[in-house]
């Protein structure tokens, strides 16, 4: 009696011991696809305001601070050329801000030479209000398209959708393309574009597969609002890209219903690309075409 009431006993313990470890088991994969979920978007988003490179455009003729009220109220740059009736409006990286970007330009000038140009802070970046995350960073996109081409609130306007081209580079090539496929534009630069945001995390940590890509707490999926663009976008890439695969934008670049123009090279690096004397030379082909045509011309393949 004593040995079967001791092997009862045995068995209950057992059990419950199966029933606990299966437990703490199931609770540390809820807690660590919580956790995933919440700290992924931190590696998208770095809010910065660069003082040095705002102070460095104090002064600069044509130069403006401008303020767009919307959904969030964002701030930014404007450069006005008073001989262009053409506007470029950037949408920059991950850890860039516009007084930066714009610094760029003016450091670049003779490739976006005959260009009126706008870079404007996301949401939480530079001077902008508001939190940046995925959808508030397609909404400011779209807000300032429109604000510029006349269907915004904002006093700033006067430009035609024939006469904007839409620029984005890394992690801004998704509102990019987004903008793009939402407001249109007459021509869409896309500097090292990504397919989606999950072939970035999976560039850094490949886990983000099947349904294990449902973790990634900011989803930019580029792929998917290219299928809506009605022009053919110049593409600029490094095969080199350690930040972006180009396998990514290879494969994004597929999803343009009109075609594209891929231009590609080696041995750049991510941040090296904007600023790179091949780079700036087939953006500038580009704008010079443009200058005489509102479409990208065959030629660009050339490069």
């Amino acid at each position: 009696m004593d040995t079967h009431s001791s092997s009862q006993k045995n068995k209950a313990s057992s059990g419950n011991l199966l029933w606990r470890i299966l437990v703490t088991v199931l609770g540390s994969i809820f807690l660590f696809c919580i956790i995933t979920y919440l700290v992924t978007p931190f590696f998208m988003v770095h809010p910065n305001k660069d003082a040095d490179a705002a102070a460095a455009l104090e002064g600069f003729p044509g130069l403006s601070q401008i303020n767009i009220p919307c959904r969030n109220e964002l701030s930014g740059y404007l450069l006005d050329d008073p001989s262009s009736e053409r506007l470029l409006i950037f949408f920059y990286g991950i850890d860039d801000d516009a007084a930066s970007s714009m610094l760029y330009f003016l450091e670049n000038a003779d490739a976006y030479a005959g260009l009126d140009i706008v870079a404007i802070d996301w949401p939480s970046y530079g001077d902008s209000k508001g939190y940046c995350s995925a959808d508030s960073m397609r909404a400011a996109a779209c807000d300032v398209v429109n604000t510029f081409n006349g269907e915004g609130a904002s006093a700033v306007s006067g430009y035609s959708c024939s006469e904007i081209i839409i620029m984005g580079y890394s992690l801004g090539t998704g509102p990019a393309i987004y903008a793009a496929s939402v407001c249109g534009c007459s021509d869409l630069i896309l500097i090292s574009p990504y397919y989606s945001s999950v072939d970035l995390y999976n560039n850094v940590i490949p886990i983000f597969y099947g349904p294990l890509n449902s973790l990634a707490g900011f989803r930019m999926d580029s792929f998917a609002y290219a299928q809506d663009v009605s022009i053919s976008p110049l593409i600029i890439a490094s095969e080199t890209d350690a930040r972006v695969p180009y396998e990514s934008t290879l494969k994004l670049s597929e999803c343009f219903p009109s075609g594209y123009s891929l231009v590609s090279f080696t041995g750049i690096e991510h941040g090296d690309l904007p600023e790179d004397a091949q780079v700036l030379a087939a953006i500038e082909s580009v704008t010079l075409v443009q200058q005489t045509s509102p479409t990208l011309k065959s030629s660009v393949d050339s490069w």
